[in-house]
């Protein structure tokens, strides 16, 4: 998975809800900061990043990439209803 940001507005605390998800993202890029993770979740309008655990590995190529394990706490939009509907559908 990609993730790619671009910092347009900040997201006021009221447009989230309590739901909280738990996302696990086997490949990122070994240039990927946290922070673009955290920007990517929020500028995506899906939601903020209550806990990030990133990992990082290096390939069968010699080169490195991320692994992480994220606990999302969810806004209230219409992105944010099609991944938690999409999670739930899958199962994974």
């Amino acid at each position: 998975m990609y993730l790619v940001c671009y910092l347009i507005k900040s997201i006021t605390m009221d447009s989230y809800n309590h739901s909280i998800v738990d996302i696990y993202i086997p490949r990122i890029l070994g240039n990927v900061s946290t922070t673009i993770v955290k920007n990517a979740f929020q500028q995506s309008k899906i939601g903020r990043v209550v806990d990030l655990d990133m990992h990082r590995k290096k390939n069968e190529n010699g080169y490195y990439y991320f692994f992480a394990f994220i606990k999302l706490q969810l806004m209230k939009t219409e992105e944010a209803s099609r991944l938690s509907n999409l999670l739930n559908e899958r199962g994974i």
